[in-house]
């Protein structure tokens, strides 16, 4: 959200459309583009008056798109200014700087000057990136002062920043971060002030410059996580290893926070549903604030289950939810109900409608284009086995179809679907790109499954002996009888809570009973068919 507009990204393997929507004349009149391709990442900031957007665009090939919502011809228009080829997963949009994580398949992050057309490489920190800890994408990147900031889930690097250079400067040990959003900053000092989602629940994280060249981080607990409410019946089971809260977003002004709370339907009791939750965030630390929660769960309302994207302006006082269904909703901050003037539409529908005035003058975006039926992604199993690394004699290439009983390669568990193995790949551990399985091996009698796969241009393995978590191995590795892989721990935590919350809640709805009143058969693959969308699973 950018004041009263609203813009939405809307991708599935037949089109992607960009729109903005002026919520003062509501969803039906809009402003709409067609990109090339899938949007997975974006920022976007107001300058100068205008909405710059930075989104990370993937199709056959990937790009980083800077976009401009500007008027022409007393119209709102997207307009091209730049565009940075084979980057992607787009962290930070700051003034004339894009930062970006993933360079050629790798994750490299990196600063694009969409102006001067320049990208910086940012040098690697002591020890390199080629670790484990530094393997995975960062969680964000900051421009803070004179430095540049990257956030990840132990540690903060340090850089000194200008549009010369970019040099290495510290490197500061933090305990275990999973989520992070920017606060506004502090107006009587220049520290870089962050609320987080760590272990013992959420965090205001206070980086301040003592004198020359020494930082210190401060760290104080908000809100606690919450504990396990026992179940009342019995059904009630225990709860999974994951965090309690997801999902967390700072508003407009930078100064109140808004998550998700699974900590109910953590008993895995039908009856109770996730809850939204906002608080002011006591910047100064001296003083502690409540918040305030509500139950999101009617009919007409979009699954909060359902991978959604949240945002909110708490200075309109609205906030939008949007999900994997297409269903898209604004409401009112304060209350949680439907704001009038038809603001709740579901954006699935056929697009015909919403063609953009003049594509192609001032330099904007290409002609209305949609994937065509070649272009649409083919199956990634259609592309596995194709980077067969060395392997002794046990392993067999990925092929498919592969053996039956091979369940763990299943091809609908590896396509990048919501909460699926590769979505969780990409979300959990930080490894965003193409999931592709290479070889595998079984020995059905012990119920042994290992698997090797790439993501860009990094092996992977999943060994039954070292689940649930993922190994990996040095770039340039392409012998693997004797090369020693390292496990990966996961950096968003959180990311299992989102799975656990759209598999328990889609289970139950497809499962539900029409005699009851607080989980009735639903499938809401089939209302997505129904209004136009193109569903990407088998919603039968």
């Amino acid at each position: 959200m950018a004041g009263n507009r609203l813009l939405v990204a809307a991708s599935n393997a037949h089109e992607s459309r960009l729109s903005c929507y002026d919520l003062n004349l509501g969803l039906e009149c809009g402003t709409h583009v067609y990109l090339p391709g899938q949007v997975k990442t974006g920022q976007a900031e107001i300058q100068n008056g205008n909405i710059i957007l930075a989104l990370g665009v993937v199709s056959q090939t990937v790009a980083v798109h800077v976009i401009a919502l500007r008027q022409h011809q007393e119209q709102n228009v997207f307009c091209e200014l730049a565009r940075l080829d084979e980057s992607s997963h787009v962290l930070m949009l700051s003034g004339d700087f894009v930062g970006c994580a993933v360079r050629r398949g790798v994750n490299v992050p990196h600063l694009y000057d969409w102006k001067r057309r320049i990208t910086h490489e940012i040098p690697s920190p002591p020890g390199g990136l080629d670790v484990p800890e530094r393997r995975s994408v960062p969680h964000a990147m900051v421009l803070w002062t004179h430095r540049l900031v990257i956030i990840r889930a132990r540690c903060f690097e340090l850089y000194d920043f200008d549009v010369a250079a970019i040099r290495f400067s510290n490197l500061i040990e933090t305990s275990t971060i999973w989520e992070v959003a920017v606060c506004s900053p502090d107006a009587s000092t220049d520290a870089l002030q962050l609320v987080v989602i760590a272990p013992v629940g959420i965090e205001l994280l206070r980086l301040e410059q003592l004198e020359l060249d020494v930082i210190q981080l401060h760290r104080e607990c908000l809100v606690p996580m919450p504990s396990l409410p026992e179940p009342d019946d019995e059904w009630g089971y225990p709860s999974f290893d994951h965090p309690l809260i997801y999902g967390l977003r700072v508003g407009s002004s930078g100064h109140r926070m808004l998550w998700i709370s699974a900590a109910n339907a953590s008993v895995k009791d039908p009856k109770y549903p996730l809850r939204l939750c906002q608080s002011a965030i006591a910047l100064t630390g001296s003083k502690k604030t409540g918040y305030i929660s509500s139950v999101f769960d009617h009919q007409e309302d979009p699954a909060l289950w359902a991978n959604a994207c949240i945002d909110f302006d708490d200075a309109l006082g609205l906030f939008a939810v949007g999900n994997v269904f297409g269903e898209l909703a604004v409401y009112d901050y304060g209350g949680g109900s439907p704001l009038p003037s038809c603001l709740t539409q579901d954006i699935a529908h056929d697009s015909d409608s919403f063609l953009p005035a003049d594509p192609i003058a001032l330099g904007l975006l290409p002609p209305i284009r949609r994937f065509s039926t070649k272009e649409a992604p083919n199956t990634r199993a259609s592309k596995w086995g194709k980077s067969l690394p060395r392997l002794d004699s046990s392993w067999s290439r990925a092929q498919y179809p592969l053996p039956n009983g091979a369940q763990l390669k299943s091809p609908h568990l590896w396509e990048g679907f919501p909460c699926d193995r590769a979505w969780i790949l990409e979300h959990a551990y930080g490894f965003p790109g193409e999931v592709l399985l290479q070889a595998f091996r079984c020995d059905y009698e012990e119920s042994i499954e290992d698997l090797v796969f790439t993501v860009g241009e990094r092996l992977f393995g999943w060994i039954m002996e070292d689940l649930p978590d993922f190994s990996s191995w040095p770039l340039n590795t392409d012998d693997l009888t004797n090369a020693e892989s390292q496990l990966q721990r996961p950096t968003r935590k959180t990311a299992l809570t989102a799975q656990f919350a759209f598999d328990w809640f889609l289970r139950n709805e497809l499962h539900g009973t029409e005699e009851s009143d607080w989980m009735p058969i639903r499938n809401r693959w089939k209302e997505m068919r129904a209004r136009g969308g193109h569903p990407f699973v088998d919603e039968s």
